[in-house]
């Protein structure tokens, strides 16, 4: 561990895919991962002792590497809660998108949880935060959509100079599931430790209804209007429903453009679509969609 100001540790977020990202999605894995950050540091006692920043963006996939600095002179906490932050992703990925079936001290800074497939795990107490506190699941959960969305075959390895953990596109799928909304109940025998620590049913649904419910496809669109050298969106036929949407991937648009396609009607496009709801109070979407091309596959068809 640390024991001087200004000293640092950085840990590494790498996400499978182009190495461009949606900003909005870049958004917010950011904000998940600074809030996950500070709900451990608020754990382990050391939510003044340390900053986090963004020191670089690494090509390849994408990776984007991040800096903890103590900044408390003679308290050394940035390790300590990168190697937490580290056991909240494993713990979850152990948990496989179930609450667990058993938790129990394993030593003073450790816990053993079993998972519902009988498997057990050893992480630091407090990686628990996942298990007991809803924010930290609400966090993790929402990482993972965005990391699907981005890219929908792919996953994400987070690691530090000590640790790494990989995980897989059916990791992210079960990394998305909210612990917290799932039916198993957790042994009450084994919580003297580890209680449940929710928010009032009011602030939780204000919290989900601000973040939109987000559905990605793969569709056919005729092309009704395009958007031959702006910036707008373009009008298609999705089945017989009218869209707008702004095609996101740069590169094909540059291909197109530059290829002058000839368009004739009916000419269509395979495609990955977003399509963004508002929710209601309840989280449940509502009122018109709102629809982004994320990613067109080959050229026009006719």
């Amino acid at each position: 561990m640390n024991n001087k100001a200004n000293e640092t540790d950085t840990f590494n977020l790498r996400i499978d895919g182009e190495y461009q990202i949606q900003a909005e999605l870049l958004s917010n894995i950011l904000y998940d991962i600074s809030k996950l950050t500070e709900i451990i540091a608020d754990e382990e006692g050391s939510r003044n002792g340390y900053k986090l920043n963004v020191t670089a963006f690494e090509k390849g996939s994408f990776e984007i590497v991040f800096n903890l600095q103590n900044i408390i002179s003679g308290i050394g906490v940035s390790a300590n809660i990168i190697t937490c932050l580290v056991g909240v992703f494993e713990l979850k990925k152990h948990l496989k998108g179930k609450k667990p079936r058993r938790i129990s001290e394993f030593d003073d800074n450790t816990i053993k949880v079993e998972n519902n497939y009988g498997n057990t795990i050893i992480v630091p107490k407090s990686s628990g935060v996942v298990i007991n506190n809803y924010m930290a699941d609400y966090h993790v959960s929402n990482m993972s959509n965005n990391i699907k969305i981005h890219d929908q075959q792919g996953g994400f390895i987070i690691s530090s100079n000590d640790e790494s953990l990989s995980c897989s596109s059916e990791d992210v799928e079960d990394l998305s599931v909210k612990i917290f909304n799932t039916g198993n109940t957790i042994d009450e025998d084994n919580l003297s430790e580890c209680k449940i620590r929710e928010l009032p049913k009011r602030e939780i649904r204000k919290l989900e209804s601000a973040q939109p419910y987000i559905n990605v496809f793969n569709a056919e669109l005729i092309i009704k209007k395009p958007d031959i050298l702006g910036d707008t969106a373009w009008e298609f036929l999705l089945g017989n429903k009218n869209i707008k949407a702004k095609i996101l991937d740069e590169e094909w648009l540059s291909r197109f453009r530059e290829n002058a396609f000839v368009l004739k009607p009916g000419c269509y496009i395979s495609a990955s679509v977003q399509a963004s709801y508002k929710k209601d109070f309840y989280g449940n979407p509502t009122g018109r969609a709102t629809y982004k091309v994320i990613k067109v596959y080959g050229n026009i068809k006719n």
